[in-house]
């Protein structure tokens, strides 16, 4: 299991480099034309249907000031499971775009659009025990969403996705999380 999630810790943390790196280059007070960043981190909880397990894992979003945003979620789904067995999925991780449909504001929900990769790891049963195995993000996800103020650095929200198996033809699962995010502005402070 550890395996797994330094994989996905690592690839997240080279996204959020990349991301850091370019807007802490710029100052925002002066007028380049780029536009500042935003990192949103958040916690969320996720049900997939067909699988018999509740997911609990964390949100990572790089929000410029255009319409589409990067997102990378990872979440486990070994929560509440008694009974381990071969070829369970126990983590579950998605990376995708996120396009703003309508903006949001002041007491209204912002819904946007989202489209991207998932993969996952499962765990394999051997002589000596079980060990997991990481599967890339090859499994189209797409689906739309709601995103409310919840208070005036915080929001909720909400997704409803739909993952498209590919293994042993094309099978299609939805997906359903809810989470709350907290907003980290990147790059410099002006100083004066």
């Amino acid at each position: 299991m550890t395996v797994d999630l330094r994989v996905i810790v690592r690839l997240c943390s080279l996204a959020l480099l990349l991301a850091t790196d370019t807007a802490a280059a710029e100052d925002p007070a002066e007028n380049t034309g780029v536009a500042p960043r935003t990192l949103e981190v958040g916690l969320i909880t996720s049900v997939i249907p067909p699988l018999p397990a509740l997911g609990f894992g964390v949100r990572v979003a790089i929000v410029g000031e255009g319409p589409v945003a990067f997102e990378m979620e990872a979440e486990w789904l070994d929560a509440g499971r008694h009974l381990y067995l071969s070829d369970q999925i126990v983590w579950h991780y998605v990376l995708q775009g996120v396009h703003e449909l309508r903006a949001g504001g002041q007491g209204r929900a912002k819904v946007f659009a989202t489209y991207g990769a998932s993969g996952w790891s499962v765990r394999n049963a051997t002589r000596t025990g079980f060990h997991n195995s990481l599967m890339p993000p090859f499994m189209p996800t797409g689906g739309v969403g709601l995103q409310w103020p919840i208070a005036s650095r915080a929001t909720l929200r909400t997704d409803f996705q739909v993952i498209v198996i590919l293994a042993e033809g094309a099978t299609m699962t939805p997906r359903l999380t809810v989470g709350a995010s907290l907003p980290i502005r990147l790059g410099r402070r002006s100083s004066s």
